[in-house]
């Protein structure tokens, strides 16, 4: 059962908070391609999406404003463009830091942007040059040899490391490895309320001054090993 500030109640009362007319909900960035590394010259869109009466978007990237409108779109990445992102509302309330790696690497190792414990993921082995021979490895062990690109990966192995390697073309077919990749969650959150937290706390737990915010990320991953109900 939960007790009387638990996990639950938490989580209700966030939910009625964000239904109410006047609360300022947090905008959130997609990310097109939606991996964590991109190799340089590939094209990146980020869009800012709100659900606010709040309109006008505004983009920092190092904290620093570099851009006003809902979307921003670098044509070519470049090692420059590597860092933190966030987006504004008009009304002040930014979104959730997205870091992005570009990389100069010829293979690359690419997860999604958002990782929550509890995910099923698929990370993709990827080349900007032509390839074959793609391999997967988990804590220096191959485990997987064909030419897919993709490696699905259930919530529990997510805390190995994980590299590839591709036969590149460059003048000739030669070996090239990603760098180690190691799974960086964006929060924990319990399964059975995985929608909420994903969905709701994920954008609005910052307006909560008077709960701390690793309560309710560790209240929820408490929970889901003691069953609550």
């Amino acid at each position: 059962m939960c007790g009387l500030w638990g996990p639950c109640q938490i989580i209700i009362l966030i939910y009625l908070m964000i239904q109410h007319p006047g609360y300022a909900k947090r905008p959130v960035v997609t990310v097109i391609p939606n991996y964590n590394k991109i190799p340089t010259g590939e094209k990146i869109i980020m869009t800012c999406d709100e659900e606010s009466a709040a309109s006008g978007c505004s983009w920092y990237h190092k904290n620093i404003l570099i851009y006003t409108g809902k979307d921003y779109v670098i044509s070519m990445a470049d090692i420059r463009h590597s860092g933190d992102y966030q987006c504004k509302n008009s009304a002040g309330e930014r979104s959730e830091i997205v870091t992005l790696n570009v990389t100069t690497g010829r293979v690359v190792l690419q997860a999604p942007v958002y990782i929550y414990e509890g995910d099923d993921v698929s990370l993709r082995c990827y080349s900007s040059f032509p390839a074959i021979q793609t391999i997967f490895y988990k804590n220096n062990q191959m485990i997987q040899t064909n030419d897919s690109d993709l490696l699905p990966i259930k919530s529990t192995n997510l805390t190995s490391t994980y590299r590839c390697s591709k036969q590149v073309l460059t003048t000739f077919y030669n070996t090239y490895s990603s760098d180690d990749t190691i799974i960086d969650y964006t929060g924990k959150y319990c399964s059975i309320y995985s929608y909420l937290f994903t969905k709701v706390l994920k954008r609005n737990y910052n307006y909560l001054p008077t709960i701390k915010k690793n309560y309710l990320y560790e209240s929820a991953y408490e929970s889901q090993h003691t069953g609550f109900s």
